[in-house]
Parts: C-alpha cells; sequence; structure tokens
C-alpha cells in the first residue's frame, strides 16, 4: 500500500476508529453515507464552530503544534466533505441518468404514435394487402 493511501482520510478514520456525533447516534466513517446532505452540512458546519471556538492557544502551545483534538476535527471535516462531494456528483449523475430515461420514454411514445398515424393514413386498398398477407 503506498504512502499516499495510508493518509487518505477514511484509512486514517478507520484505523483510529474515528467516531461521530450525529443525530442517529454515534456512528463510524463508513455510516455517514446513509445520513442525507442536509444533516451531513449541519454536521460539518459544527464541527468547524467547534474548532474557530477552539482553546488552543499560543502560550499553552507555543510550537504551534495541533492538539489531537483538533486533528480529530479536522480529520472529520475531511471526511464529512468528501462523503458529501462523492454523494453529490452521485445525485447529479442519477439526475442525468433519469433526465436520459424520460427523453427515451418520451421518444419511444412519440414513436408508436407516428406509427399509428401512419397506419390511420392507409388508404383501404393496402390495408386489405396488409389483411391478406397476415392471413397467408
Amino acid at each position: 500500500m503506498s504512502e499516499d493511501n495510508r493518509k487518505h482520510p477514511f484509512v486514517v478514520a478507520s484505523r483510529i476508529q474515528l467516531r461521530f456525533t450525529t443525530p442517529r447516534g454515534v456512528l463510524a466513517a463508513e455510516d455517514l453515507w446513509a445520513l442525507s446532505l442536509k444533516v451531513l452540512d449541519k454536521m460539518y458546519q459544527d464541527i468547524n464552530v467547534t474548532l474557530k471556538d477552539s482553546t488552543d492557544s499560543i502560550l499553552s502551545n507555543p510550537d504551534k503544534a495541533e492538539s489531537a483534538v483538533t486533528k480529530e476535527q479536522k480529520l472529520r471535516l475531511e471526511v464529512i466533505k468528501m462523503v458529501v462531494e462523492i454523494k453529490e456528483i452521485e445525485n447529479a449523475e442519477k439526475l442525468a441518468s433519469n433526465s436520459k430515461a424520460e427523453r427515451r420514454e418520451f421518444l419511444s411514445e412519440l414513436k408508436k404514435k407516428k406509427e399509428l398515424d401512419q397506419l390511420e393514413n392507409l388508404n383501404i386498398e393496402d390495408i386489405d394487402k396488409e389483411l391478406a398477407a397476415l392471413d397467408s
């Protein structure tokens, strides 16, 4: 496994068993997929607020090293952001697919109507020929 893969937010989150507090209770990273974008956005905002309100100070931390809590919160933000981005891409793909399916259905119905119009415009002689061909 490459160094990049070992640093991937989901790999890190699973290795440290990172948990997320949600309206459904405490969840693991893989459980975030079941949450709505609205809930994920609220979680992201809440974590962001806690990071901004962090009591880390330069006096208590002169070497400016991030505290473990701050690192975990930033990791939570990364994981949530990735889940949201992927879910948005999937929603857009689903919408495009649905749009194509609706267009395909519309065109199929239009084709049937045009075929019916063509049949309705047949004269009696052509209809008799078609019937005779079917009977033979």
